[in-house]
């Protein structure tokens, strides 16, 4: 079983590119990554277009019929994911080296008892510096430290201290198709 990296995009080509690129350093193949563009606009397509794609990696670029709201775009992105795990990160965020590895570590530890893993996030200045001491912070503010970590007791307390970030997770696809956001 492999993985779909799912990247709503919006008239930001560069950083498109940037978190094209942060996916690549991954060494799970097959991979697939998706941009779900909400531009009616080429930039994005081709941006993915000029990108040389790593053996093992397939990338595709959707266009949304007419403009969306950002959810929507989200939507595009998991219905067009070919694979039933699913990683989503918005254009303007970036993966880490060996991220969506270690997700895939994290899910298969636990195999069929999962529906989605995290980890921790990293917060990075618009030039691409980490800012570990706000990334420790936000980490730390939100329970995701390391007595967390593993299953969670209770979904409703993880969901209510919003400890399951906005993007850079691991999903099941049969599950977040079926949301309607």
């Amino acid at each position: 079983m492999t993985v779909s990296v799912c990247v709503p995009t919006y008239r930001r080509p560069e950083l498109l590119r940037k978190c094209i690129c942060s996916v690549f350093a991954n060494e799970v193949r097959p991979m697939e990554i998706i941009i779900s563009d909400n531009d009616l606009g080429e930039d994005s397509a081709g941006v993915v277009a000029g990108l040389e794609t790593p053996a093992g990696i397939c990338l595709r670029h959707i266009a949304n019929v007419g403009h969306s709201v950002q959810s929507a775009n989200i939507r595009n992105a998991f219905q067009a994911a070919s694979f039933e795990r699913m990683v989503l990160i918005h254009d303007d965020d970036l993966m880490v080296p060996g991220g969506v590895d270690a997700l895939i570590t994290a899910w298969n530890a636990e195999d069929d008892k999962v529906d989605a893993v995290y980890g921790f996030q990293y917060i990075a200045s618009a030039s691409g510096d980490i800012d570990l001491k706000s990334s420790q912070s936000n980490n730390y503010a939100y329970f995701r430290r390391p007595e967390y970590l593993g299953a969670q007791q209770s979904n409703l307390w993880a969901a209510l201290v919003a400890q399951f970030p906005n993007d850079g997770y691991m999903v099941r696809k049969s599950i977040a198709c079926k949301l309607d956001f």
